[in-house]
């Protein structure tokens, strides 16, 4: 197969042999690798945000201790979006229009949202009616009013003269030729609320509050709109009881607290109520210059409030005068009636929101605060934090488990969610390495390999390769077929432990601050890998992971096709990625090749700065004047052979520490000045 010679790694800079052209009159399209710079160029997405945020409010003592207060607030967000679509990219080698296919297209979109809030609040302090100074009572009572506006317009044009470069599409739009104009606006998002508290201490030592919320969203129908959400929490000031008198020596303040509460969620778009219609222009459907189409989304008039129970123990401590402080917190935390965009294959429609299933979260938090050093002329404090958090989903939608596919193309499920199961979880076969030549008889005058009994097999056992993906067999089946029944838990996106380590310095004037992130027992789904390495052919820059080095080969060094088994085992000792077998079994198999270890360390954060002395600065008219620099994402210790191991690339919360073509996290360096007048 000639086209294996041209299966080579290479540097991301023009070389001889490699074409930035779609076509060539040697090679078909589908066996060239672009240049990826050209693929670069040809992916440019321009991204234009403003946001306007105004505030205003008052406060009226109406009475001794009896407060009003109102507050005001307008948001304004507007968000565009160029996207040009040069001849090398997948779309527009895929226009409907055949005459405009390979030709350079652009998407316009125009985006903004408004956001009118108004909050009243009414607060009384009973002090003047509690003639006890031991008791302290405090009331408020109010209510909310939010409305959010949402309108989006998209413009697609193809066909621009293929000379033309994104700022010339962009510019000129009315160079190409009008394909797709989508008008939409949202039904406005309204929400009320009613809320009230209560809070009470005596003598600081035993703490009360309590909670009440009713909000009614216009995201759900009548009978539905309204959620009501109460909370409350009580604390005892444990070091405040005479029996701890001796340990004032030591203990500066020991408090035990617990609560329980009910919050709300209706984080869905609008207009899930009643099907939606998009009126849309167009060129290419049987001549009609616009249409009305159903939304791809099935509407769901039943839909209600996803509401969270929170359970919370935990303990405040500080001691040794301050030097050491910190928390230990656990929690229970359940969510019912989630709401989760649905998949609906066969209805016609892509998906629907529901209220389904129930999940459950236990965990540990541990803060430790400490003053390491105090001295006149030099400070040393650090924070650490330790979260250890067990998710389990209690309930579905009637059944026991669901498949869940993260789309990357192979159409094949990813991730599995049960009962009594955690979330996150990864699925797909066991990988046993590569076929190896021992695994196979052969026949030296056909020059064909069949495979030994015995030996597990996906597929059809005719079509198996040395060099191929091996799986193990996990239903233990005599037959020794690799089936749906071999398919298990590969790993899970959700860490065993995470958290940060802060530490901050000062000398003299100046300051330090490094800022530590940690993550242990995540698994990362590599898609980029596994799509990346099938095949070094279809326009894909193959990883460096699937070099000759590594990849199982079919061609010798000269370039010529490997018939003798004895060379095929030796030349491939040792190596760790499939062979390039186009549109063969084993080709799109979901894996723990895959699976990673994302556990990292990562330099989060350092920031550098100095305070000029009072002295100095009084003569100009400054109170205070600082300089400093932060660095950001600066370092990542990690196994992780992708860009970054804290990456989820699905917007889909139930198929998580998937990374499939995963833009880099950037290095964010910023200079800064504090004046004070």
């Amino acid at each position: 197969d000639k086209r294996l010679k041209y299966a080579v790694q290479y540097t991301p800079f023009p070389v001889p042999g490699l074409s930035d052209e779609l076509n060539s009159d040697n090679e078909e399209p589908s066996s060239l690798l672009i240049n990826p710079l050209t693929s670069l160029i040809d992916n440019d997405t321009r991204k234009e945000r403003t946001t306007y945020n105004l505030g205003a409010g008052f406060t009226w003592e109406i009475i001794k201790n009896l407060r009003f207060k109102s507050e005001f607030g307008y948001d304004d967000y507007r968000y565009n979006t160029d996207r040009y679509y040069g001849p090398s990219t997948y779309y527009v080698r895929n226009t409907p229009s055949s005459t405009n296919q390979g030709k350079p297209a652009v998407t316009l979109t125009r985006q903004s949202r408004s956001t009118i809030r108004n909050t009243n609040t009414v607060n009384y302090d009973f002090k003047k009616l509690i003639k006890d100074e031991k008791h302290h009572l405090n009331a408020l009572i109010g209510q909310e009013y939010v409305i959010a506006k949402n309108n989006k317009i998209t413009n697609t044009s193809h066909g621009f003269p293929s000379t033309f470069t994104a700022d010339d599409c962009i510019n000129l739009m009315t160079q190409g030729t009008p394909f797709e104009i989508t008008n939409y606006s949202d039904p406005n998002d309204v929400l009320l609320s009613y809320f009230g508290r209560l809070n009470y201490d005596y003598d600081s030592k035993y703490l009360f509050s309590g909670t009440f919320r009713a909000d009614g969203s216009s995201k759900f129908a009548r009978g539905n709109r309204w959620g009501y959400f109460p909370s409350a929490a009580l604390a005892w000031r444990v070091s405040s009881e005479p029996f701890m008198e001796s340990t004032h020596n030591w203990l500066d303040d020991l408090k035990l607290r617990f609560s329980y509460g009910t919050a709300g969620n209706n984080n869905i778009p609008s207009g899930q109520l009643n099907q939606e219609y998009e009126a849309k222009a167009t060129t290419w459907i049987n001549g009609y210059p616009s249409y009305w189409a159903p939304s791809k989304t099935m509407s769901n008039p039943d839909l209600t409030w996803e509401t969270t129970i929170t359970r919370n123990l935990g303990l405040d401590y500080t001691l040794l005068g301050g030097k050491l402080s910190g928390t230990l917190e656990a929690y229970w935390n359940t969510t019912k009636d989630l709401l989760i965009l649905f998949p609906t294959s066969g209805t016609g429609y892509d998906n629907q929101y529901r209220n389904m299933g129930e999940t459950e979260n236990k965990g540990i938090d541990l803060t430790i605060n400490s003053t390491n050093i105090t001295n006149k002329n030099f400070t040393w404090n650090t924070s650490i934090t330790l979260s250890h958090n067990k998710n389990s989903v209690k309930k579905l939608t009637g059944e026991d488990v669901q498949l869940w596919e993260a789309n990357f193309g192979y159409s094949q499920n990813t991730h599995i969610i049960g009962v009594n199961q955690p979330l996150g979880q990864m699925y797909g076969y066991v990988t046993d390495g590569l076929y190896q030549v021992s695994d196979f008889d052969y026949d030296a005058a056909t020059k064909t390999y069949t495979l030994k009994d015995g030996v597990p097999y996906a597929g059809e056992k005719g079509n198996v390769k040395p060099g191929m993906w091996k799986f193990k067999n996990i239903d233990g089946s005599k037959d020794n077929k690799i089936t749906e029944a071999d398919k298990t838990v590969i790993g899970n996106a959700y860490p065993k432990i995470y958290g940060g380590i802060n530490n901050t310095f000062t000398y003299k004037d100046f300051d330090l601050s490094i800022f530590l992130t940690y993550s242990i027992g995540n698994d990362v789904f590599n898609a980029t890998k596994l799509t990346n390495t099938k095949t070094a052919l279809q326009n894909k820059n193959v990883l460096a992971v699937a070099d000759s080095k590594h990849r199982w080969v079919l061609v010798n060094k000269a370039g010529d096709l490997i018939t003798d088994p004895q060379e095929m085992a030796d030349i491939n000792k040792g190596k760790t990625v499939a062979a390039i077998y186009d549109n063969e079994a084993g080709d799109t198999y979901i894996h723990s090749w895959a699976v990673e270890d994302g556990s990292f360390l990562k330099l989060s954060n350092i920031t550098l700065g100095y305070t000029f002395p009072k002295k100095m600065i009084r003569k100009v008219g400054l109170s205070k004047l600082r300089l400093y620099a932060t660095g950001s994402n600066l370092l990542t210790w990690t196994k992780y052979s992708g860009f970054d191991p804290e990456v989820s690339t699905m917007g889909n919360g139930l198929t998580p520490g998937v990374d499939f073509g995963a833009y880099p996290r950037s290095r964010a360096f910023v200079f800064g000045i504090n004046l004070a007048f």
